[in-house]
């Protein structure tokens, strides 16, 4: 019995020290292991991102770009890791090297092949145009467009004056809530000086355009400038319209009841076979 008890504490040793072998040497594994990924890490490449927000239609440029270390393995498609590759060569003509943005890019964004246009592009305007969208040019001077006051970027309502008859004017509210892209030729939306305009372009969509293309027709247009905190026409109803009796605070005068025409009785007289007169007798009501 001693021999056998001796046994299985000699076997009970060995197979503890065993254990804490095996799992000394697995965490010794691990520790070099994870030591060596640690002083490595992911290879990390950088890509040209964006410092600013980069708008539809905007023209690249240096300043608003930035580098950013970026894990090789994740690089996205169509990444730039050479400024040449955006910005083209230096020395080439400005013209040549110029690229637009296609699509809006926030700040730390990547800049990508497919969000940027190719060497030599334009800015135009069909660029800024959101999808589904029209461009339409409403005529204004220093009164319909606000002094000069309305900037690219800026939301208006669009008013239109008519004749409704009879010497009669009447304004209504033909859109609300409309985004100007472009005052003239400019589409900067930086600029805050006030500029007397003789066109507007708005942003609207396709049957927004046709009736502001009505109304120009029917009337005179003319645009009122919303706040910046109010660009949102969700739930807004539009006014009624407002004619020169509500300007001058006119009541219509009631209108009569109409007038129930009496019928008659007509009766023809004969004499010896001959008609000599006819009587008309009124009905009694």
């Amino acid at each position: 019995m001693k021999i056998i008890a001796i046994l299985v504490l000699i076997f009970g040793v060995a197979l503890a020290g065993g254990a804490i072998y095996f799992a000394s040497t697995y965490f010794d594994e691990f520790e070099r292991r994870m030591a060596q990924r640690g002083d490595t890490g992911p290879k990390m490449v950088n890509i040209v991102v964006a410092k600013n927000q980069l708008r539809y239609g905007a023209v690249l440029d240096g300043k608003d770009l930035r580098w950013q270390a970026w894990p090789e393995d994740a690089l996205p498609q169509g990444a730039f890791t050479e400024a040449e590759a955006l910005l083209g060569d230096k020395d080439a003509p400005k013209k040549d090297r110029m690229r637009v943005v296609l699509r809006q890019i926030e700040p730390g964004e990547p800049i990508l092949e497919a969000k940027v246009s190719g060497f030599g592009a334009r800015q135009r305007l069909a660029m800024q145009l959101a999808e589904g969208k029209r461009a339409f040019t409403i005529r204004v001077d220093s009164v319909s467009g606000v002094a000069g006051f309305i900037n690219p970027g800026d939301r208006v309502d669009v008013l239109m004056i008519r004749n409704a008859g009879r010497g009669n004017l009447e304004s209504n509210v033909v859109l609300q809530n409309v985004l100007v892209i472009a005052v003239d030729h400019d589409t900067n939306q930086e600029g805050h000086r006030p500029k007397n305009a003789s066109t507007a372009t708005v942003e609207v969509t396709p049957t927004e355009a046709q009736k502001l293309t009505l109304a120009q027709n029917l009337g005179r247009l003319s645009l009122t400038l919303r706040a910046l905190d109010n660009h949102s026409s969700e739930g807004e109803a539009a006014p009624a319209p407002v004619d020169v009796r509500d300007l001058f605070g006119i009541q219509d005068a009631p209108t009569p009841a109409p007038q129930r025409e009496r019928s008659s009785t007509s009766v023809t007289v004969r004499k010896a076979g001959e008609i000599t007169g006819r009587l008309k007798f009124q009905d009694a009501e």
